[in-house]
C-alpha cells in the first residue's frame, strides 16, 4: 500500500510540474539583480562600452565533408566582427589531421 501511495504522489507532482512548466520564466540577465550603484554594474558598463556585446554561436552541419566545412569556416572568418572560428583543424597537427581527412 505504501508503494502505491508514493507512486500516486509522484505522479501528481509530475503532472503538476508538466502543467505549470510554461509558466516558468527564466531571467538570463543576472545584471538586473544588481543594485544601480554596484561596482560590478559599473564595471560591466565600462566593459560593454569598450568591447561591445560579445556572443558565441555554434554551427553544425549534417553529412558534410571536411573540405566543405573548411570552406565554410573560411567564409565565416571573413565576416565582419567575427573574432574567431574554431574547427577541428585548430586542435590537431598536420599528421593527425591528415589521418582524419
Amino acid at each position: 500500500m505504501k508503494k502505491y501511495l508514493i507512486l500516486i504522489i509522484f505522479l501528481l507532482i509530475t503532472i503538476g510540474s508538466a502543467l505549470f512548466i510554461s509558466r516558468v520564466n527564466v531571467n538570463y540577465n543576472l545584471e538586473k539583480y544588481l543594485p544601480d550603484d554596484s561596482e560590478i554594474k559599473a564595471g560591466l558598463a565600462v566593459y560593454q562600452a569598450e568591447f561591445g556585446e560579445l556572443s558565441t554561436a555554434t554551427l553544425s552541419f549534417d553529412e558534410t565533408d571536411i573540405e566543405t566545412a573548411l570552406i565554410v569556416k573560411q567564409e565565416l572568418a571573413n565576416i565582419d566582427n567575427v573574432a574567431k572560428v574554431i574547427f577541428i583543424d585548430d586542435y590537431f597537427n598536420e599528421i593527425t589531421y591528415g589521418i582524419i581527412r
